[in-house]
């Protein structure tokens, strides 16, 4: 009991000493306010900042469209802020890096709602923020937007291709082709195939373009001619053309005669891989295989079936062109003079024109040029060599 009561005594002593302690001085500004008493020893520290005086709600500037500038106008604040900061804001949220005065609208706004906040600063006021009003950024359009040309044969088995056009700038395209103006179920790439179904129809094609930020634009092509209908394929090959095997023509082994103009041809896969390939003036033989796709001839002329075609033996081959090996030239050593230096010959296996049918070639310089044609050679081509003559079997 005396040990509590020293207790009560000491502690009653202490608060005593505590609440006629003086505090330290304290060097109080204008805007610090100290109250010290005997009966509240506690010192408060207020921060009495000012305000400014006018705080002005900032506007924003320019066009609200993606691909636009717009600018922050923060208007006259009182007293004048040291700093005036920005930060713009996407649909309440800030947008980084985008604490300029200007900010120009990308792909990302479109759409949204764009604003901007302006935060005053200066020495002994309250930093203060004023936030703008908001405006529903619009969607950019497409500089330029073509329609699109459906281009190719509207023939059955032919394949159509589609030409965009300039679109600026460049847009993500995706298709979407038409008979009778009805959607073709599956075609939805930049190329179709004519089939059976479309003839007696028109066929278009659909483009819709898109990109990120901008107003999504639809397009339709003008109807192709209406397709007609499907017809045999043909057993002779139309002089400079492009022709379907099995569709525009029968396969098979086929003779031309370009005179004195060079004559191209070329044999195709459905890849468009090169399967054979022909040049040079005067006659040509060629064997269609029922597996090529496509058949390629310029300056040609019209190839006709070599069945019916009477082909007899050349006493002298002529100088250009390409000759069955059998029926036209006998095996055996032939000659030429080769005036100009410039002779090409070769030897082929078969008429496919194929590298894999190649038996021998060269290209001599030197006057009186000599080859053996061997008897299991299909063509003999010549160009440039003089007219060769048969000297030994």
């Amino acid at each position: 009991m005396m040990y509590t009561k020293h207790l009560l005594r000491t502690a009653s002593v202490l608060l005593l000493s505590a609440a006629l302690i003086v505090p330290a001085q304290v060097s109080a500004s204008a805007d610090t306010v100290v109250h010290t008493t005997a009966a509240s020893p506690v010192t408060h520290i207020l921060a009495s900042t000012k305000a400014f005086s006018k705080a002005p709600v900032p506007k924003v500037t320019g066009v609200r469209q993606v691909g636009k500038a717009l600018t922050a106008v923060a208007g006259t604040w009182k007293s004048k802020p040291t700093t005036l900061r920005y930060q713009w804001t996407r649909n309440g949220k800030p947008i980084a890096h985008a604490t300029a005065k200007t900010y120009t609208l990308g792909a990302a706004d479109g759409g949204t709602r764009v604003g901007v906040v302006v935060t005053a600063k200066r020495s002994g006021y309250k930093t203060t923020s004023r936030t703008s009003a908001v405006s529903v950024i619009a969607l950019a359009t497409f500089v330029k937007a073509t329609r699109p040309i459906a281009s190719g044969d509207a023939v059955y088995g032919h394949t159509l291709q589609v030409y965009l056009g300039a679109w600026s700038p460049a847009p993500i395209a995706s298709y979407q082709w038409k008979s009778a103006g009805k959607p073709i179920a599956g075609a939805t790439r930049a190329s179709y195939t004519v089939a059976k179904t479309d003839v007696g129809h028109q066929i278009t094609v659909t483009v819709t373009g898109k990109r990120a930020g901008y107003n999504t634009v639809v397009a339709t092509s003008v109807g192709t001619k209406v397709v007609p209908a499907i017809q045999a394929p043909s057993t002779t090959v139309p002089a400079d053309s492009e022709s379907l095997v099995n569709v525009d023509i029968v396969p098979g082994t086929y003779i031309a005669t370009s005179g004195t103009v060079d004559c191209e041809w070329e044999r195709y896969s459905r890849n468009q891989d090169e399967l054979g390939y022909g040049f040079g003036p005067g006659q040509r033989i060629v064997t269609i295989s029922a597996s090529d796709y496509e058949f390629y001839s310029d300056g040609c002329g019209t190839w006709t079936p070599i069945a019916n075609v009477a082909l007899t033996a050349l006493t002298t081959i002529p100088d250009g062109g390409a000759f069955a090996v059998g029926s036209q030239v006998q095996p055996g050593e032939y000659t030429a003079p080769n005036p100009l230096g410039t002779c090409y010959w070769s030897l082929y296996s078969d008429y496919s024109g194929s590298e894999d049918s190649w038996i021998d070639y060269d290209y001599p310089e030197s006057a009186n040029v000599t080859v053996r044609v061997p008897a299991n050679a299909a063509l003999f081509e010549v160009d440039g060599c003089g007219p060769w003559t048969r000297i030994a079997d």
